[in-house]
């Protein structure tokens, strides 16, 4: 599923590259090493301190060193750096959770800064749900502060809903005097669709995750 994902890439944004078994180390090798599912910015700038920017570099690693810098799922992309993926795919999965969050350039410390960055991500997300075809029933807001530290908190609805009012309630739960310098919002637990929706269920192509959408920064 990796090798399929990097050939996709290679070629964005209107054809693929068939990578085959016996050609996938050399096509590897010189990748940088953000290519790799897993790896975002804070790994590649830890990686890079360690002198590691290609796939190649990355080689140099042992097993346990990997594991040791990216815990259990070290093992998993140790074997991605070499192009072995036993993950299954898995196709029309049922939407089950749609989120964005974004990375602040600088660390916040008001409730009103917070609060517009949130209704940022809030519009987002609501057009991501729309394009989903599917009707949320949970609202979830996350916080990271300035140490690291990450806090969420979550409120279940039931019937129609004024969004905006409820992040306003979500974000006055928090307290942002230690600084944060990420936020992010999200939907989860979907109610099926009603019948004017159409009979036929909707399922997901793209999952959008609290590490795949970054968006714009105070």
């Amino acid at each position: 599923m990796s090798l399929a994902k990097i050939g996709s890439d290679l070629k964005k944004p209107d054809a693929f590259v068939v990578i085959r078994p016996e050609q996938a180390l050399d096509i590897l090798r010189e990748l940088p090493i953000g290519s790799l599912h897993g790896v975002g910015k804070k790994s590649q700038e830890m990686l890079a301190s360690r002198g590691i920017y290609t796939v190649e570099d990355f080689w140099a690693l042992s097993r346990e060193e990997v594991v040791g810098l990216f815990g259990k799922y070290g093992h998993t992309l140790y074997g991605l750096a070499r192009g072995e993926d036993s993950r299954d795919i898995v196709m029309n999965r049922p939407v089950k959770s749609v989120s964005r969050e974004t990375t602040l350039s600088v660390d916040i410390y008001t409730r009103e800064r917070v609060l517009a960055a949130a209704r940022s991500l809030l519009a987002k997300v609501l057009e991501d749900v729309e394009a989903e075809g599917v009707r949320p029933k949970t609202m979830i807001l996350k916080i990271k502060y300035s140490d690291f530290t990450q806090r969420s908190k979550r409120r279940k609805t039931s019937g129609d809903v004024n969004w905006h009012r409820l992040l306003e309630e979500l974000v006055d739960a928090f307290d942002y005097s230690a600084g944060v310098r990420l936020v992010g919002v999200g939907f989860s637990d979907f109610a099926p669709p009603t019948q004017d929706e159409g009979s036929q269920p909707r399922y997901e192509q793209l999952s959008f995750s609290w590490e795949s959408a970054k968006i714009d920064k105070l």
